[in-house]
């Protein structure tokens, strides 16, 4: 689940070994460029960062966190105004799958949930915590692979940071679940029959969330 590949950082442009696609630039969690390389086919995302906002402490942050479920950084290019930072391409935010009629399955929720938790898990081994956890900076490719994106504004974890996380986590699965978000905030089961066999195991884990006060107690 881990990488020990460091990420370069190059001090030139992004454009002398990638080629923009006709593809405009999609909505992943932040306007992401697609790209192909000039020495390949696989299809990119660049992101494109004022100098300012992307910190050394922000690049040190895409270099440290490396792990399955966490949006992965290629490699970075620092012009004079700008940062690029090269990411593997991916083709959803989880925000599309919600807008969409369709209703994940009880095996397509565990499964989107329990890799969600797997990066939260990961977060809280690193002393890290997310903040801005929602639908829109999940991202999933076609294998159904997922990945939390934004990692340049991830701060050092707190009990309040953490708590924040949860409760984001159960927003996220009450919109998976229910397609909108609660007005109140709260965290349950709205329709228990949708999930027929499953319900229970469904409803408990659900509850469970509130009063989870790790990732990984919640994991478990």
């Amino acid at each position: 689940k881990f990488s020990g590949i460091p990420l370069p950082v190059r001090a030139e442009s992004p454009w002398k070994y990638y080629t923009k696609s006709s593809i405009k630039a999609l909505d992943l969690g932040g306007s992401v460029i697609i790209a192909k390389g000039r020495s390949s086919p696989e299809p990119v995302g660049l992101r494109k960062i004022p100098k300012e906002k992307a910190t050394t402490d922000a690049l040190a942050k895409l270099q440290k966190l490396r792990h399955t479920n966490i949006y992965f950084a290629l490699e970075a290019f620092v012009t004079d105004k700008f940062t690029y930072v090269v990411f593997e391409q991916m083709d959803l935010a989880l925000s599309h799958l919600v807008m969409s009629a369709a209703y994940p399955s009880s095996q397509q929720l565990a499964t989107v949930l329990g890799q969600i938790l797997d990066a939260l898990v990961y977060l809280e081994t690193e002393g890290i915590s997310h903040g801005l956890l929602d639908c829109e900076n999940i991202l999933v490719n076609k294998s159904g692979l997922v990945k939390l994106g934004q990692q340049e504004a991830y701060q050092s974890t707190s009990i309040a940071r953490r708590s924040k996380d949860i409760h984001d986590f159960g927003l996220v699965t009450m919109q998976m679940m229910q397609k909108y978000k609660p007005d109140d905030g709260a965290i349950g089961v709205a329709d228990p029959s949708h999930w027929g066999d499953y319900a229970q195991l469904i409803i408990q884990f659900v509850s469970d969330i509130p009063l989870a006060t790790s990732a990984t107690k919640l994991r478990k």
